[in-house]
C-alpha cells in the first residue's frame, strides 16, 4: 500500500497493484475543516476530522472490497465426528 500526494490537499491511496482505490481530499466548510474520503468510482465514503481516520476509513473500505464476504465455509460443522 502506498499515498500519493498531489496536488496539494489531496492524498491518493495506491494498492498492491499500482492501483488508485481511493482519494482523500481536504475540505472546507464553513469555519470547519475536514477531510473528504471517496473510492475510485467517485462514491463518497465519508467526511472525517483527522487525516489518519480519513486514511483508516478509506483503507477499511478497500480491504473490505477484498476476498468472499460472510463467514468462512467449513464443511464438518453439523456433522457429528466419529
Amino acid at each position: 500500500m502506498n499515498i500519493r500526494e498531489g496536488p496539494v490537499g489531496t492524498w491518493s491511496m495506491i494498492g498492491p497493484l499500482d492501483e488508485r482505490y481511493a482519494t482523500i481530499d481536504f475540505v472546507r466548510r464553513g469555519t470547519e475543516l475536514g477531510y473528504r474520503v471517496t473510492n475510485a468510482d467517485g462514491a463518497v465514503i465519508g467526511y472525517y476530522r483527522t487525516l489518519m481516520s480519513a486514511a483508516k476509513a478509506a483503507h477499511s473500505w478497500f480491504t473490505s472490497t477484498r476476498g468472499p464476504t460472510g463467514m468462512p465455509y467449513v464443511g464438518w460443522i453439523g456433522v457429528e465426528q466419529r
